[in-house]
């Protein structure tokens, strides 16, 4: 299944639809209630590809250009296997 919606995805796998690999910070609640389980990843740093997407033909402003060429130019170590940055 694919859904859209951190909550649709926690809805899910709390009736036992699934598993589901979310941002930690979005189950916090649940998992202190205790209606989610949180389980660790065995490598330390799970690394989530991202996209960058902006308007055509608008203007950044200083501080997202700057925040979009961080993005493009950090020097994360890449996990075994990953592809590399084009």
């Amino acid at each position: 299944m694919e859904f859209d919606n951190i909550e649709t995805i926690k809805r899910s796998v709390e009736i036992g639809a699934g598993i589901s690999v979310v941002p930690q910070l979005s189950v916090r609640r649940e998992v202190q209630s205790g209606t989610l389980v949180e389980l660790q990843f065995a490598r330390r740093n799970f690394l989530r590809p991202l996209g960058i997407i902006v308007r055509r033909r608008h203007a950044l402003s200083p501080a997202a250009g700057k925040f979009i060429h961080m993005l493009q130019h950090s020097q994360r170590e890449r996990p075994a296997g990953a592809p590399r940055r084009k």
